[in-house]
């Protein structure tokens, strides 16, 4: 089996647009949750979003380009572009049959499936909705990136909610260490226009009780946590053979050594299942051939839900026992960006770990009796590690779990 690194990271997110200002965010410990006009205006009962408000992609496309991307793939496609940049990759290592994207999504682009369907039922041209597909289709992130990198190899989308980003990772690695690929673009993104929004908005999961105050919304562990707030972007990490990544000298910002994903076995829909999740984590562990006590730092799901979040404690207790890694949630400040939550938590990760520093899990007043845990990171925290465990939880049972190092020779 070969080694799999990670040589190239981008992010479209609230966080920022380059890496640096990603990074600054982190260490700063800063929300970037804030009002949401447009959910307003459809009368939503949260009215609050991790959102890109200046987000114009006419800075970074051409208009050809831009008629087949939905917002979604805006994020995507400007996050591999970054990738692709900050990797170093020459074009020859990218435009043939050893070089894939996997980069997937929770939905296409709602958007633009609901102007599709407004057009014909409304005025009746077929014609106006014939473009919309590109936009809608569920591997619209994975083709409109492989438009642009001219790739030749593999270019599929993995959908699994929540878990969506990490899952495409996780294959992306699966695919390099089993020599399928040399390189791969992986990741996710989506956008949170109110199309999609208002069926969480439905179901009473995002929060409410914050929307005059929106840094204090996304509170994962804390005792008056309400929901989780909606969010968007887009995160991309190049995944790549570690012999290929050394002879062209390119950057590796760590190994992935353990990846799993599973499902709870039935048990519910919505809700989370702390057995489920630990098994996945274990196998992860069994996989990197790790014990817990291996492990520094822990990314968790964390989505600030009422169920969420003391089932993933739950579910790293039974794994970790006594140990107990630093922990944090990256969604305090972002919120949950669905399909590219686990692809944007990895990279703050691995910003953290290759600057030797913890961004604070903010907003926790007062720790649920429900989630203690003895090691949860509140402030901001100077520190060396070398080993962290990142989680995805998601609808329909899916768990994911991702297991990185940093590389030594």
């Amino acid at each position: 089996m070969r080694q799999v690194v990670i040589t190239g990271l981008g992010a479209a997110s609230t966080l920022g647009l380059e890496l640096k200002q990603v990074e600054q965010t982190l260490r700063a410990g800063k929300s970037c949750i804030s009002y949401c006009p447009q959910f307003e205006e459809h009368g939503f009962n949260s009215l609050i979003a991790g959102w890109l408000a200046d987000w114009d992609a006419s800075q970074f496309f051409e208009r050809k380009a831009l008629k087949m991307m939905g917002r979604g793939s805006e994020f995507t496609c400007y996050a591999a572009l970054k990738a692709k940049e900050d990797s170093g990759l020459p074009e020859s290592d990218i435009r043939n049959d050893r070089c894939g994207v996997l980069v997937g999504c929770g939905e296409g682009s709602g958007m633009d499936m609901f102007e599709a369907a407004y057009a014909m039922k409304e005025h009746n041209k077929p014609r106006r909705i014939g473009i919309r597909v590109p936009k809608t289709m569920a591997s619209t992130r994975s083709a409109n990136i492989s438009m642009l990198i001219k790739n030749q190899g593999m270019s599929l989308a993995i959908s699994g909610a929540c878990a969506t980003g990490l899952v495409n990772v996780g294959y992306a690695y699966q695919l390099v260490k089993w020599g399928i690929q040399d390189v791969v673009f992986a990741g996710g993104g989506e956008s949170c226009d109110w199309t999609g929004s208002s069926f969480f908005d439905a179901m009473g999961v995002l929060p409410t009780v914050f929307n005059d105050n929106p840094e204090k919304s996304s509170r994962p562990f804390d005792r008056d946590r309400a929901g989780f707030v909606i969010a968007e972007g887009g995160g991309i990490v190049v995944v790549e053979e570690l012999e290929h990544a050394i002879s062209r000298g390119a950057p590796i910002y760590g190994e992935i050594v353990g990846y799993s994903t599973n499902c709870d076995g039935g048990y519910s829909m919505v809700a989370p299942f702390p057995e489920g999740q630990a098994r996945c984590m274990q196998v992860a562990l069994d996989e990197a051939g790790m014990d817990p006590t291996e492990i520094d730092y822990i990314n968790t799901h964390g989505t600030s839900t009422e169920a969420g979040d003391p089932s993933e404690i739950e579910a790293i207790k039974k794994v970790f026992k006594d140990q107990a890694p630093m922990l944090t949630s990256t969604k305090s400040q972002i919120g949950h960006t669905i399909g590219a939550a686990g692809a944007i938590e990895l990279i703050a990760s691995l910003l953290m770990m290759n600057n030797s520093f913890i961004a604070p899990s903010i907003n926790i007043d007062n720790l649920d009796q429900v989630c203690q845990y003895p090691n949860i990171i509140t402030s901001y925290q100077q520190v060396e590690f070398d080993t962290f465990l990142t989680n995805n939880f998601a609808f329909g049972g899916s768990n994911s779990t991702m297991i990185v190092k940093k590389y030594r020779q």
